[in-house]
């Protein structure tokens, strides 16, 4: 989640806008990229990732042991992993039955572009 990056992003190198916002609806459209809200998309300088790549892209800024997680996740095939990610995104509220969240994104406020 964003709340779970930012939390782990000592160097403040990432920032979000949530995807329904006119921001990153613009910033898709300069990348190519359709406005989904199944799915996560990173705009880094090598361009635009989605879903598995852009998490595990993402986690390269994160520090240990996530910047290590991140460089061998991207080291196997998204063809692979990108369905597995779309399973989850399917079954998030099964799973977050069980594993239960506590939401703090408002101490992150200023990281979350577009609002």
């Amino acid at each position: 989640s964003a709340e779970f990056m930012l939390k782990r992003d000592a160097t403040k190198h990432l920032a979000f806008s949530p995807i329904q916002t006119a921001l990153a609806r613009e910033v898709l459209e300069e990348h190519g990229r359709v406005q989904s809200l199944a799915t996560v998309v990173l705009i880094d300088e090598a361009g635009a990732h989605d879903k598995v790549t852009a998490v595990f892209r993402s986690m390269m800024h994160l520090g240990l042991p996530y910047t290590l997680i991140g460089r061998m996740g991207l080291v196997i095939p998204s063809a692979f992993l990108n369905p597995m990610y779309d399973l989850l995104g399917r079954n998030l509220s099964t799973v977050s039955r069980y594993w239960p969240f506590v939401h703090e994104i408002e101490k992150y406020r200023c990281r979350m572009l577009g609002l």
